[in-house]
C-alpha cells in the first residue's frame, strides 16, 4: 500500500466530520430561527427589503410596518392566555359553551389584528413603484410555496 493513502483517508474522514458537526450546529441555529417569531420577522424584511432594492427610507418605514404586525398579532395570541383553550378541552368537566365562546373570541381578536395589518400595510405599499409591487407579489406568491417548514399559510390564498 501506498505511504499516501492512509493520510488521504485520514484527511477524507477527518473533512467530513468537520462536515457533520457543522451540518448539526447549522441545522440547530435554522430550527431556532424558524420557532423564534421575531428573528423570521427581521429576515423577511432584511430579504424583502433586498429583493425590492428599497431605499432607506422605504426600509425604515418596512421595518416599522412589520414590526407593528408583529406586535397586533403577538398581543391577539397572548389576550385571554389566562385560561388556554387546551386546559379547558382537558378539564374534568369541558363547558362547551365556555370553550365555544373563547374560540369566538380568539377568532376576533385575530380578525382585528388582521384587518389594523390591513390598515397599517396600505401606506407602505402606497409608496412602493409598480416595479417593486410586482417583486413583492413574487415573493409572497413564494412564500406561499416553500414556509418555513414547507407547508402554505393560507393568508392570500385566492
Amino acid at each position: 500500500m501506498k505511504r499516501w493513502v492512509p493520510w488521504a483517508l485520514l484527511a477524507v474522514s477527518v473533512a467530513l466530520n468537520i462536515f457533520v458537526l457543522a451540518g448539526f450546529f447549522w441545522s440547530r441555529h435554522a430550527a431556532y430561527g424558524f420557532h423564534d417569531p421575531a428573528w423570521r420577522m427581521a429576515h423577511a424584511s432584511s430579504y424583502i427589503a433586498d429583493r425590492l432594492q428599497l431605499t432607506p427610507a422605504q426600509r425604515t418605514d418596512l421595518d416599522r410596518v412589520m414590526g407593528e404586525i408583529r406586535s397586533r398579532f403577538e398581543q391577539a395570541r397572548s389576550t385571554g392566555a389566562d385560561h388556554p383553550l387546551l386546559d379547558r378541552v382537558l378539564g374534568e368537566n369541558p363547558d362547551r359553551a365556555a370553550i365555544v365562546a373563547a374560540i369566538e373570541e380568539r377568532s376576533q381578536r385575530m380578525k382585528q389584528a388582521m384587518i389594523e395589518a390591513v390598515d397599517i400595510s396600505l401606506p407602505f405599499l402606497a409608496s412602493l413603484t409598480p416595479v417593486q409591487r410586482a417583486e413583492l407579489k413574487a415573493i409572497v406568491k413564494e412564500s406561499r410555496s416553500r414556509g418555513p417548514y414547507g407547508h402554505r399559510h393560507g393568508w392570500f390564498d385566492d
